[in-house]
């Protein structure tokens, strides 16, 4: 019959006579941490969520569920995320269109008032009122929307964005609207009054924007090289129906901008071929 230990703990052997037994050990109490009231505060415009459709908690199926997009969710701001690539790069295609057509009205008034309706051949008045007014115009555009309590532009709005401080989500100061601003490229623009160095200007200006939408797309939490400079993070609600909208709109973005460019190398390559088809039409009229 092998050995068997005991099912209790053997007693402790007791000391050398006249010498007093050691006290039992005095537990000493965990300090519970104290609640991290920074975090716990969301001054983010967090939508209230909807209640869940009926049968949203019934039985589970054998369907295979779609796989969606990765989104990180925002600290300490529920229902919330930061925004996708899309939505952020149509909004920012209808702000910046937005923009163009008020500071195109302003550089044509400017350009009657100096040099009259019917400006002599060569005159770059127009251009240079135009790349001056575009960088201001701008510049204040996204200041006062930035520093606003919606955190948002007209464009972003559409798509229920909001631009704020990383990570507490309050409004930008004007600095840091300024600096996130200037990081988007648009104080290149100026340079469009030297008319020998514009060329140049408008190709670093679309370098850099492909250079910030890569960044930004790499980034975990949706943070460009423009977000970083400005400590500023972009976020949307968590439930995305806007998502769709923006990659619809992208599309058709992406189909006008290459029918445009297909216009172009037509002209290019079939110049002469087009302007005898205009003419025999022309003439058949």
């Amino acid at each position: 019959m092998s050995w068997q230990p005991p099912d209790t703990d053997p007693s402790p052997e007791p000391g050398p006579p006249g010498e007093p037994a050691a006290p039992d050990p005095v537990p000493v109490p965990v300090p519970v941490p104290e609640p991290d009231t920074e975090t716990a505060r969301v001054p983010w415009d967090v939508p209230v969520p909807s209640s869940p459709p009926p049968g949203a908690n019934g039985p589970s199926v054998l369907w295979a569920a779609p796989t969606a997009p990765v989104h990180v969710d925002v600290p300490g701001a529920p229902n919330l995320v930061f925004s996708d690539t899309a939505s952020r790069f149509v909004a920012y295609l209808i702000d910046g269109l937005l923009v163009a057509i008020v500071g195109a009205i302003v550089a044509s008034i400017i350009a009657a008032m100096t040099v009259g309706p019917r400006p002599a051949s060569g005159d770059t008045t127009s251009s240079v009122a135009f790349s001056i007014m575009f960088a201001l115009v701008s510049l204040a555009y996204y200041v006062f929307f930035w520093t606003g309590g919606r955190r948002a532009t007209p464009g972003q709005r559409l798509f229920k964005i909001q631009v704020g401080n990383a990570f507490d989500g309050r409004p930008l100061t004007a600095t840091q609207a300024t600096k996130r601003w200037l990081a988007l490229g648009y104080v290149v623009t100026l340079f469009g009054v030297v008319p020998s160095v514009a060329s140049l200007a408008n190709l670093v200006a679309f370098v850099w924007a492909i250079v910030l939408l890569v960044t930004t797309v790499q980034s975990p939490t949706k943070q460009g090289l423009h977000d970083r400079f400005a400590n500023s993070a972009v976020v949307r609600p968590k439930d995305g129906s806007q998502s769709g909208w923006a990659m619809a709109c992208l599309v058709i973005v992406l189909i006008l901008v290459a029918i445009v460019l297909f216009s172009f190398v037509a002209l290019i390559f079939l110049g002469s071929q087009v302007s005898t088809i205009l003419s025999t039409v022309g003439n058949s009229v």
